[in-house]
Protein backbone atom coordinates (compact mmCIF):
# COMPACT_ATOMS: atom_id res chain seq x y z
CA UNK A 1 0.00 0.00 0.00
CA UNK A 2 1.38 3.54 -0.99
CA UNK A 3 0.86 6.80 1.09
CA UNK A 4 2.00 10.58 0.69
CA UNK A 5 2.23 10.01 5.14
CA UNK A 6 2.55 8.18 7.30
CA UNK A 7 2.54 8.86 11.10
CA UNK A 8 3.70 6.47 13.35
CA UNK A 9 1.91 7.21 16.86
CA UNK A 10 -1.34 7.98 17.50
CA UNK A 11 -0.97 10.19 20.56
CA UNK A 12 -1.53 14.02 20.47
CA UNK A 13 1.00 14.81 18.02
CA UNK A 14 0.31 11.74 15.91
CA UNK A 15 -3.60 11.73 15.89
CA UNK A 16 -3.05 15.69 14.92
CA UNK A 17 -0.50 15.36 11.99
CA UNK A 18 -2.65 12.53 10.92
CA UNK A 19 -5.80 13.98 10.40
CA UNK A 20 -4.23 17.53 9.41
CA UNK A 21 -2.38 15.85 6.50
CA UNK A 22 -5.54 14.07 5.14
CA UNK A 23 -7.46 16.99 5.39
CA UNK A 24 -4.67 18.61 3.59
CA UNK A 25 -5.47 16.41 0.65
CA UNK A 26 -2.64 13.65 1.71
CA UNK A 27 -3.44 9.48 1.49
CA UNK A 28 -2.64 9.68 5.16
CA UNK A 29 -2.19 6.49 7.50
CA UNK A 30 -1.60 6.25 11.01
CA UNK A 31 0.18 3.36 12.75
CA UNK A 32 -0.42 2.68 16.44
CA UNK A 33 0.62 -0.64 18.49
CA UNK A 34 -1.69 0.15 21.27
CA UNK A 35 -4.96 2.48 21.66
CA UNK A 36 -5.55 5.73 19.80
CA UNK A 37 -4.64 9.00 21.79
CA UNK A 38 -1.06 7.94 23.28
CA UNK A 39 0.12 8.51 26.86
CA UNK A 40 -2.32 11.92 27.21
CA UNK A 41 -5.17 9.99 26.45
CA UNK A 42 -4.82 6.97 27.95
CA UNK A 43 -2.71 7.25 30.93
CA UNK A 44 -1.65 10.57 30.87
CA UNK A 45 -2.85 13.99 31.37
CA UNK A 46 -6.70 12.83 30.81
CA UNK A 47 -6.68 9.86 33.26
CA UNK A 48 -4.78 12.08 35.49
CA UNK A 49 -7.13 14.73 35.70
CA UNK A 50 -10.16 13.11 35.77
CA UNK A 51 -8.33 11.04 39.42
CA UNK A 52 -7.49 14.93 40.48
CA UNK A 53 -11.40 15.80 39.90
CA UNK A 54 -12.90 12.79 41.94
CA UNK A 55 -10.15 13.52 44.52
CA UNK A 56 -10.52 17.64 45.11
CA UNK A 57 -14.37 16.29 45.50
CA UNK A 58 -13.29 13.74 48.44
CA UNK A 59 -11.45 16.55 49.96
CA UNK A 60 -14.12 19.10 49.46
CA UNK A 61 -16.32 16.39 50.74
CA UNK A 62 -13.73 16.02 53.93
CA UNK A 63 -13.00 20.05 54.85
CA UNK A 64 -16.84 20.65 54.30
CA UNK A 65 -17.57 23.40 56.80
CA UNK A 66 -19.52 26.82 56.89
CA UNK A 67 -23.21 24.82 58.05
CA UNK A 68 -22.57 21.83 55.61
CA UNK A 69 -22.33 18.58 57.34
CA UNK A 70 -21.67 15.13 55.38
CA UNK A 71 -21.27 12.20 57.37
CA UNK A 72 -20.79 8.86 56.42
CA UNK A 73 -19.23 9.06 52.85
CA UNK A 74 -17.15 6.09 51.23
CA UNK A 75 -14.71 5.75 48.63
CA UNK A 76 -14.98 2.58 46.45
CA UNK A 77 -11.66 3.03 44.77
CA UNK A 78 -12.27 0.37 42.61
CA UNK A 79 -15.09 2.35 41.24
CA UNK A 80 -13.20 5.49 40.86
CA UNK A 81 -10.77 3.05 38.48
CA UNK A 82 -13.36 2.12 36.37
CA UNK A 83 -14.90 5.71 36.36
CA UNK A 84 -11.53 7.17 35.11
CA UNK A 85 -10.98 4.18 32.59
CA UNK A 86 -14.37 4.53 30.95
CA UNK A 87 -13.29 8.68 30.36
CA UNK A 88 -10.43 7.71 28.60
CA UNK A 89 -12.05 5.55 26.58
CA UNK A 90 -14.93 7.68 25.55
CA UNK A 91 -11.93 10.38 24.67
CA UNK A 92 -9.79 7.69 22.70
CA UNK A 93 -12.92 7.34 20.94
CA UNK A 94 -13.55 10.56 20.36
CA UNK A 95 -10.05 10.52 18.52
CA UNK A 96 -10.61 7.76 16.79
CA UNK A 97 -13.92 8.85 15.33
CA UNK A 98 -11.92 12.10 13.84
CA UNK A 99 -9.63 9.84 12.45
CA UNK A 100 -12.09 8.12 10.12
CA UNK A 101 -13.93 11.15 9.81
CA UNK A 102 -10.98 12.27 7.94
CA UNK A 103 -10.60 8.94 6.40
CA UNK A 104 -7.02 8.12 7.91
CA UNK A 105 -6.50 5.10 7.58
CA UNK A 106 -5.66 3.49 11.03
CA UNK A 107 -3.24 0.71 11.07
CA UNK A 108 -3.01 -1.88 14.51
CA UNK A 109 0.32 -3.02 14.75
CA UNK A 110 4.15 -1.98 15.75
CA UNK A 111 5.97 -0.61 13.31
CA UNK A 112 9.64 -1.27 11.82
CA UNK A 113 11.10 1.34 9.28
CA UNK A 114 13.17 -0.73 6.60
CA UNK A 115 14.34 1.90 4.50
CA UNK A 116 13.24 5.86 4.32
CA UNK A 117 10.22 5.46 2.67
CA UNK A 118 9.32 1.74 3.86
CA UNK A 119 7.64 0.41 7.11
CA UNK A 120 6.45 -3.27 8.22
CA UNK A 121 3.85 -3.80 10.21
CA UNK A 122 3.17 -7.30 11.17
CA UNK A 123 4.72 -8.54 8.35
CA UNK A 124 2.53 -6.14 5.54
CA UNK A 125 4.94 -3.49 3.81
CA UNK A 126 3.49 0.36 3.34
CA UNK A 127 5.17 2.57 1.65
CA UNK A 128 5.19 6.17 1.88
CA UNK A 129 7.11 9.63 0.77
CA UNK A 130 6.90 11.40 4.33
CA UNK A 131 6.99 9.63 7.70
CA UNK A 132 6.49 11.41 10.79
CA UNK A 133 7.85 9.57 14.14
CA UNK A 134 5.43 10.57 17.01
CA UNK A 135 5.88 7.45 19.30
CA UNK A 136 5.86 9.02 22.49
CA UNK A 137 7.44 8.38 25.81
CA UNK A 138 7.17 6.40 28.64
CA UNK A 139 8.12 6.00 32.31
CA UNK A 140 11.68 6.31 32.81
CA UNK A 141 13.25 2.89 34.27
CA UNK A 142 13.53 2.96 38.02
CA UNK A 143 15.80 -0.43 38.41
CA UNK A 144 18.97 1.28 39.65
CA UNK A 145 17.35 2.14 42.37
CA UNK A 146 16.06 -1.48 43.27
CA UNK A 147 18.42 -4.39 44.11
CA UNK A 148 20.13 -6.31 41.49
CA UNK A 149 17.74 -8.96 39.24
CA UNK A 150 14.70 -8.04 41.40
CA UNK A 151 12.00 -9.60 38.70
CA UNK A 152 8.74 -7.64 37.44
CA UNK A 153 6.81 -9.90 39.34
CA UNK A 154 8.48 -8.99 42.20
CA UNK A 155 8.30 -5.41 41.69
CA UNK A 156 4.80 -5.53 41.68
CA UNK A 157 4.20 -7.85 44.43
CA UNK A 158 6.01 -5.11 46.98
CA UNK A 159 4.08 -2.54 45.12
CA UNK A 160 6.28 -0.60 43.46
CA UNK A 161 4.53 1.20 40.76
CA UNK A 162 4.81 3.98 37.79
CA UNK A 163 2.47 6.60 37.17
CA UNK A 164 1.05 4.36 34.68
CA UNK A 165 -0.03 2.20 37.38
CA UNK A 166 -1.04 4.12 39.84
CA UNK A 167 -4.13 6.01 38.17
CA UNK A 168 -6.21 2.73 38.30
CA UNK A 169 -5.07 1.28 41.40
CA UNK A 170 -8.13 -0.78 43.01
CA UNK A 171 -7.61 0.37 46.46
CA UNK A 172 -6.44 3.40 48.29
CA UNK A 173 -2.79 2.74 49.40
CA UNK A 174 -2.55 2.93 53.28
CA UNK A 175 0.95 4.72 53.07
CA UNK A 176 2.95 5.69 49.54
CA UNK A 177 6.04 7.18 49.23
CA UNK A 178 6.19 8.99 46.05
CA UNK A 179 10.24 9.87 44.20
CA UNK A 180 9.87 12.60 42.67
CA UNK A 181 8.66 16.11 43.22
CA UNK A 182 8.09 17.21 39.41
CA UNK A 183 5.00 17.81 37.75
CA UNK A 184 3.65 13.58 37.75
CA UNK A 185 4.70 13.54 41.66
CA UNK A 186 3.23 16.60 42.84
CA UNK A 187 0.00 15.55 41.02
CA UNK A 188 -0.11 12.34 42.86
CA UNK A 189 0.98 13.44 45.89
CA UNK A 190 -2.27 15.68 45.97
CA UNK A 191 -4.27 12.92 44.86
CA UNK A 192 -3.66 10.40 47.16
CA UNK A 193 -2.97 12.63 50.03
CA UNK A 194 -6.95 13.35 49.25
CA UNK A 195 -8.06 10.00 48.82
CA UNK A 196 -6.30 9.60 52.17
CA UNK A 197 -2.97 7.67 52.29
CA UNK A 198 0.04 8.69 54.50
CA UNK A 199 2.01 10.79 51.60
CA UNK A 200 5.48 11.49 51.62
CA UNK A 201 7.15 13.23 48.27
CA UNK A 202 10.88 13.11 48.07
CA UNK A 203 12.79 15.14 45.68
CA UNK A 204 16.40 15.48 44.62
CA UNK A 205 16.91 18.83 44.16
CA UNK A 206 16.09 21.87 46.88
CA UNK A 207 12.41 22.04 46.78
CA UNK A 208 9.50 20.66 44.63
CA UNK A 209 8.79 21.86 41.14
CA UNK A 210 12.45 22.60 40.54
CA UNK A 211 12.02 23.55 36.84
CA UNK A 212 9.65 26.11 37.81
CA UNK A 213 9.93 29.20 39.85
CA UNK A 214 11.59 28.37 43.11
CA UNK A 215 8.82 30.35 45.00
CA UNK A 216 5.95 27.93 43.33
CA UNK A 217 7.58 24.91 45.03
CA UNK A 218 8.50 26.65 47.83
CA UNK A 219 4.88 27.67 48.28
CA UNK A 220 3.50 24.39 47.32
CA UNK A 221 5.59 22.44 49.68
CA UNK A 222 4.39 25.00 52.77
CA UNK A 223 1.04 24.02 51.65
CA UNK A 224 1.51 20.08 51.11
CA UNK A 225 2.91 19.67 54.92
CA UNK A 226 -0.15 22.24 55.95
CA UNK A 227 -2.52 19.07 54.16
CA UNK A 228 -0.23 16.12 55.74
CA UNK A 229 1.76 15.17 53.16
CA UNK A 230 5.51 14.77 54.24
CA UNK A 231 8.14 16.39 51.90
CA UNK A 232 11.50 15.32 51.97
CA UNK A 233 13.33 17.75 49.84
CA UNK A 234 17.09 17.48 48.88
CA UNK A 235 16.56 13.48 49.26
CA UNK A 236 19.27 11.41 47.47
CA UNK A 237 17.91 8.10 46.62
CA UNK A 238 20.46 4.96 47.18
CA UNK A 239 18.01 1.83 47.27
CA UNK A 240 14.15 1.06 47.76
CA UNK A 241 13.88 -2.74 49.52
CA UNK A 242 11.29 -4.49 51.05
CA UNK A 243 11.17 -6.41 54.36
CA UNK A 244 8.49 -8.28 55.52
CA UNK A 245 5.92 -6.62 53.28
CA UNK A 246 6.96 -2.69 54.40
CA UNK A 247 9.28 -0.90 51.42
CA UNK A 248 11.84 1.22 52.72
CA UNK A 249 12.97 3.82 50.98
CA UNK A 250 17.34 4.58 52.12
CA UNK A 251 18.57 8.15 51.12
CA UNK A 252 21.08 10.93 52.22
CA UNK A 253 19.97 13.87 52.82
CA UNK A 254 22.84 16.19 54.00
CA UNK A 255 25.53 13.53 54.16
CA UNK A 256 23.04 11.56 56.54
CA UNK A 257 21.58 8.28 55.48
CA UNK A 258 17.64 8.18 56.25
CA UNK A 259 14.77 5.91 55.67
CA UNK A 260 11.28 5.58 54.87
CA UNK A 261 8.46 2.97 55.41
CA UNK A 262 5.87 2.69 52.98
CA UNK A 263 3.24 0.50 51.45
CA UNK A 264 3.76 1.29 48.17
CA UNK A 265 6.31 3.07 46.18
CA UNK A 266 5.52 5.95 43.11
CA UNK A 267 8.64 6.36 41.41
CA UNK A 268 7.51 9.78 39.17
CA UNK A 269 11.47 10.52 37.80
CA UNK A 270 10.78 11.56 34.34
CA UNK A 271 9.85 9.99 31.04
CA UNK A 272 12.11 8.38 27.98
CA UNK A 273 11.23 8.81 24.76
CA UNK A 274 10.02 5.98 23.27
CA UNK A 275 12.89 5.58 20.36
CA UNK A 276 14.03 2.28 20.41
CA UNK A 277 13.05 -0.47 17.97
CA UNK A 278 11.49 1.53 15.09
CA UNK A 279 15.05 0.96 13.21
CA UNK A 280 15.97 4.32 13.15
CA UNK A 281 19.56 2.94 13.93
CA UNK A 282 19.82 1.35 10.68
CA UNK A 283 19.32 4.38 8.61
CA UNK A 284 21.61 6.85 10.68
CA UNK A 285 18.95 8.78 11.55
CA UNK A 286 20.23 10.64 14.86
CA UNK A 287 19.84 10.47 18.54
CA UNK A 288 20.59 12.84 21.75
CA UNK A 289 22.29 10.87 24.42
CA UNK A 290 18.93 10.46 26.07
CA UNK A 291 16.89 8.88 23.28
CA UNK A 292 15.09 11.43 21.57
CA UNK A 293 15.59 12.23 17.67
CA UNK A 294 17.24 14.90 16.79
CA UNK A 295 15.57 17.67 14.38
CA UNK A 296 15.72 21.03 12.74
CA UNK A 297 13.47 23.67 12.83
CA UNK A 298 11.73 22.10 10.30
CA UNK A 299 10.94 18.78 12.08
CA UNK A 300 12.98 17.10 10.39
CA UNK A 301 15.73 14.47 10.71
CA UNK A 302 18.84 14.39 9.21
CA UNK A 303 16.75 12.09 6.92
CA UNK A 304 15.07 14.88 5.36
CA UNK A 305 11.45 12.92 4.52
CA UNK A 306 11.80 11.38 8.11
CA UNK A 307 10.38 13.49 10.68
CA UNK A 308 9.95 13.51 14.79
CA UNK A 309 7.35 15.26 16.57
CA UNK A 310 6.00 15.08 20.06
CA UNK A 311 7.80 13.44 23.14
CA UNK A 312 10.36 11.19 20.83
CA UNK A 313 11.52 14.17 19.59
CA UNK A 314 14.47 16.08 21.08
CA UNK A 315 14.43 20.03 21.98
CA UNK A 316 11.19 20.59 23.55
CA UNK A 317 9.46 19.98 26.72
CA UNK A 318 7.57 16.65 26.74
CA UNK A 319 4.05 18.28 27.17
CA UNK A 320 0.62 17.19 24.81
CA UNK A 321 0.26 21.54 24.03
CA UNK A 322 3.74 21.48 22.65
CA UNK A 323 2.89 17.91 20.34
CA UNK A 324 -0.39 19.53 18.87
CA UNK A 325 1.64 22.96 18.16
CA UNK A 326 4.19 20.74 16.82
CA UNK A 327 2.42 18.50 14.57
CA UNK A 328 0.44 22.12 13.01
CA UNK A 329 3.73 23.44 12.39
CA UNK A 330 5.02 20.24 10.73
CA UNK A 331 2.11 19.34 8.64
CA UNK A 332 2.63 23.34 7.18
CA UNK A 333 6.06 22.61 6.60
CA UNK A 334 4.91 19.48 4.37
CA UNK A 335 2.08 21.35 2.46
CA UNK A 336 4.53 23.95 1.72
CA UNK A 337 2.55 27.02 3.88
CA UNK A 338 4.22 29.15 6.33
CA UNK A 339 5.07 27.93 9.80
CA UNK A 340 2.75 30.58 12.27
CA UNK A 341 2.83 28.19 15.50
CA UNK A 342 5.00 29.84 17.59
CA UNK A 343 6.88 27.57 20.08
CA UNK A 344 9.13 30.06 21.96
CA UNK A 345 7.01 30.45 25.11
CA UNK A 346 5.50 27.19 26.72
CA UNK A 347 3.34 27.12 29.37
CA UNK A 348 3.46 24.53 32.19
CA UNK A 349 0.86 23.69 34.23
CA UNK A 350 0.11 21.80 37.97
CA UNK A 351 -3.11 20.22 38.54
CA UNK A 352 -2.68 20.38 42.27
CA UNK A 353 -4.86 22.41 44.85
CA UNK A 354 -3.69 24.83 44.70
CA UNK A 355 -3.12 25.17 40.61
CA UNK A 356 0.27 25.82 39.72
CA UNK A 357 1.21 27.43 36.34
CA UNK A 358 4.32 29.38 34.12
CA UNK A 359 5.70 30.58 31.10
CA UNK A 360 8.03 32.79 30.17
CA UNK A 361 11.50 32.89 32.49
CA UNK A 362 11.46 32.73 36.26
CA UNK A 363 13.15 35.15 38.65
CA UNK A 364 15.95 33.23 38.94
CA UNK A 365 16.64 33.11 35.17
CA UNK A 366 16.24 36.61 34.72
CA UNK A 367 18.66 37.08 37.03
CA UNK A 368 20.84 35.08 35.33
CA UNK A 369 21.08 36.65 32.07
CA UNK A 370 21.71 40.59 33.91
CA UNK A 371 17.88 41.64 32.72
CA UNK A 372 16.66 44.68 34.51
CA UNK A 373 13.86 43.76 35.41
CA UNK A 374 10.53 43.99 38.61
CA UNK A 375 9.09 41.84 40.33
CA UNK A 376 5.15 42.39 40.47
CA UNK A 377 3.46 40.38 42.77
CA UNK A 378 -0.10 40.08 44.59
CA UNK A 379 -1.60 37.57 46.59
CA UNK A 380 -5.24 35.56 46.60
CA UNK A 381 -5.60 36.58 49.91
CA UNK A 382 -6.37 39.94 48.62
CA UNK A 383 -9.16 38.63 45.68
CA UNK A 384 -12.29 38.75 46.65
CA UNK A 385 -13.50 35.74 44.40
CA UNK A 386 -10.70 33.26 46.12
CA UNK A 387 -11.90 34.55 49.70
CA UNK A 388 -15.26 33.78 49.03
CA UNK A 389 -15.04 30.41 47.56
CA UNK A 390 -12.62 29.51 50.34
CA UNK A 391 -9.45 29.26 47.65
CA UNK A 392 -7.37 32.21 48.50
CA UNK A 393 -4.06 30.25 49.01
CA UNK A 394 -1.62 31.49 46.39
CA UNK A 395 -0.11 34.64 44.63
CA UNK A 396 0.47 36.16 41.32
CA UNK A 397 4.20 36.90 40.03
CA UNK A 398 4.66 39.18 37.19
CA UNK A 399 8.29 39.32 35.68
CA UNK A 400 8.87 42.56 33.61
CA UNK A 401 11.77 44.64 31.84
CA UNK A 402 11.94 48.12 32.70
CA UNK A 403 10.08 49.19 29.94
CA UNK A 404 6.94 46.77 30.83
CA UNK A 405 7.44 43.73 28.35
CA UNK A 406 6.42 41.00 30.28
CA UNK A 407 9.47 38.45 30.63
CA UNK A 408 7.85 35.60 32.70
CA UNK A 409 4.59 34.98 35.29
CA UNK A 410 3.82 32.44 37.75
CA UNK A 411 0.61 31.90 39.75
CA UNK A 412 -0.39 29.77 42.28
CA UNK A 413 -3.61 29.72 43.58
CA UNK A 414 -7.16 28.69 42.25
CA UNK A 415 -7.89 28.30 38.29
CA UNK A 416 -4.07 29.38 38.06
CA UNK A 417 -3.81 26.85 34.95
CA UNK A 418 -6.80 28.52 33.39
CA UNK A 419 -5.44 31.85 34.40
CA UNK A 420 -2.06 31.89 32.66
CA UNK A 421 -3.34 31.87 29.22
CA UNK A 422 -3.90 35.47 29.19
CA UNK A 423 -0.48 35.99 30.13
CA UNK A 424 0.49 33.23 27.02
CA UNK A 425 -1.94 35.73 24.48
CA UNK A 426 0.24 38.87 26.19
CA UNK A 427 3.70 37.61 25.64
CA UNK A 428 2.85 36.07 22.09
CA UNK A 429 1.51 39.50 20.93
CA UNK A 430 3.72 41.43 22.62
CA UNK A 431 1.42 43.07 24.91
CA UNK A 432 2.94 45.05 27.70
CA UNK A 433 2.04 45.08 31.26
CA UNK A 434 0.63 48.82 31.15
CA UNK A 435 -2.08 47.60 28.49
CA UNK A 436 -3.10 44.92 30.58
CA UNK A 437 -3.41 47.09 33.55
CA UNK A 438 -6.31 49.31 31.55
CA UNK A 439 -8.47 46.30 30.40
CA UNK A 440 -10.96 46.29 32.48
CA UNK A 441 -11.77 42.39 33.66
CA UNK A 442 -15.25 40.76 35.08
CA UNK A 443 -15.37 41.53 39.30
CA UNK A 444 -15.47 39.12 41.16
CA UNK A 445 -13.46 37.00 39.16
CA UNK A 446 -10.19 35.34 39.76
CA UNK A 447 -8.21 36.12 36.37
CA UNK A 448 -8.80 39.94 37.75
CA UNK A 449 -5.50 39.12 39.85
CA UNK A 450 -3.41 39.16 36.48
CA UNK A 451 -4.52 43.25 36.41
CA UNK A 452 -4.40 43.99 40.19
CA UNK A 453 -0.96 43.15 39.38
CA UNK A 454 -0.35 44.99 36.16
CA UNK A 455 -1.37 48.35 38.24
CA UNK A 456 1.63 47.86 40.20
CA UNK A 457 3.91 48.57 37.71
CA UNK A 458 2.19 52.18 37.34
CA UNK A 459 1.45 52.27 41.23
CA UNK A 460 -2.06 52.31 39.96
CA UNK A 461 -2.63 49.90 43.44
CA UNK A 462 -5.10 51.18 46.34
Amino acid sequence: MNYDIIVIGGGPAGYTIASLAAKGGLKTAMIEKKKVGGTCLNIGCIPTKALISRASLIKKIKNSKSGIHIDGFSINMEEISNDVRAVTDSVSKGVEFLLNKNKVDIISGEASIIDKNTINVNGSEYKSDKIVIATGAKPADFSRFLKPNISKDEIAKNKIITSSDALFLNEVPKSIAIIGGGAMGVEFAYIFNALGSTVTIMEYFDNLLPNMDSECGKTLERLFTRSGIKVIASANIKLVDNENGINKINYEKNGKSEVVESEYVLFTNGMVANSDGLGVEKLGVEKANNGRIIINNNFQTNIDNIYAIGDVAAGYPMLAHVAYHQARNCINHILNRPIIYDLKYVPSCIYTEPEVASVGLSEREVKEKNIEHKVLKTFFKASGKASAIGMNDGFVKIIVDNGGTILGTSVVGYSATEIIGTICVAIKNSIKIDDINSVMLPHPTIVESISDTAKIFLDETL
